[in-house]
């Protein structure tokens, strides 16, 4: 760029983009969720009866077990599995949860995901994320529902 002083110059760091900090500050809290997940999985003890564990957090058990009366509700054993996936042992995660094989690659995948989204902000790579996260949610309630149905229609 020929007769422009380097004041001058365009600036190529993007966080002088004001309009793109927004996606930087997103993908920070979204770095933070999963490093306090993954450090709260580690701390945690699996449930021995493969559902249960997020009752060590305070939370309460399943609703819809006990309104229901069922032994377990499709999505129950999520957060074993993920103790037990972090742990490293996933033929017991599976066990408890299939839902596992869903969730815990996408768990993995959010690090380099979200990294990369804070070191370069992308309108395109936040949507391309929301995207994915949209359809693993309704992969979700599509196995939650068909589960449901299954056991209330026995």
């Amino acid at each position: 760029m020929r007769g422009l002083s380097s004041s001058k110059m365009p600036s190529r760091r993007w966080a002088a983009d004001p309009d793109l900090r927004w996606i930087r500050r997103l993908a920070a809290a979204g770095l933070l969720m999963v490093a306090v997940a993954i450090v709260t999985f580690r701390l945690l003890q699996p449930a021995p009866d493969g559902h249960g564990t997020h009752e060590q957090l305070g939370l309460p058990p399943c609703l819809f077990r006990q309104i229901l009366s069922i032994d377990r509700c499709p999505s129950c054993g999520l957060t074993t599995a993920f103790v037990l996936a972090y742990q490293g042992d996933l033929s017991r995660a599976l066990e408890s949860n299939p839902l596992i094989l869903l969730w815990f690659p996408l768990h993995i995948l959010a690090i380099p995901y979200l990294a990369r989204l804070w070191w370069r902000p992308s309108v395109r790579w936040l949507c391309d994320g929301s995207i994915v996260l949209a359809a693993a949610m309704v992969l979700h309630a599509v196995y939650w529902l068909a589960g449901m149905t299954a056991l209330l229609w026995v």
